[in-house]
């Protein structure tokens, strides 16, 4: 594990290779601090082990856009399109009918946002547009709305 500022100018190439190879990377976002991977079957089983999650409990998605979230197998309809465009990028999470093609999609549903974060934004567009993400805690456990970390 490395620890990487996002300040630093290999942030976005080191965070997206590591996404791109089925791992998970913390980054902070307008909210909390998550954790976001790829939408592959194999990097969302990781997650939930990270994150103690059961499975019954879906992640969400971070999407890059609309019209991004809207290439995926998803039934908007009239009220999530004037949300999603009056609110994003932003953290308001539209819940949209979804089939189980849709990566991050539960019982019918998925979750997504557009967060308004430029690292994540940028990040995003390193990953084609879409990742699951969940917050940083483990399941159950405040969110971590700043980090402290020290170095040995």
């Amino acid at each position: 594990m490395a620890v990487v500022s996002i300040h630093s100018p290999f942030a976005l190439s080191m965070a997206a290779e590591v996404i791109q190879k089925g791992g998970v990377v913390c980054t902070p976002t307008e909210t909390v601090y998550g954790l976001v991977c790829s939408t592959r079957p194999e990097s969302i089983e990781r997650l939930s082990k990270i994150k103690g999650r059961p499975s019954n409990k879906p992640f969400a998605l971070f999407a890059s856009s609309w019209r991004r979230m809207l290439k995926e197998d998803i039934e908007t309809c009239p009220a999530a399109d004037i949300l999603a465009g009056a609110f994003w990028p932003g953290a308001l999470t539209v819940v949209v009918f979804a089939s189980a093609a849709c990566p991050g999609a539960y019982a019918g549903s998925a979750g997504v946002r557009c967060p308004d974060h430029s690292f994540v934004q940028d990040l995003l567009r390193e990953c084609g547009g879409l990742v699951i993400n969940t917050s940083l805690n483990r399941s159950g456990e405040p969110e971590y709305r700043s980090l402290d970390c020290e170095s040995d």
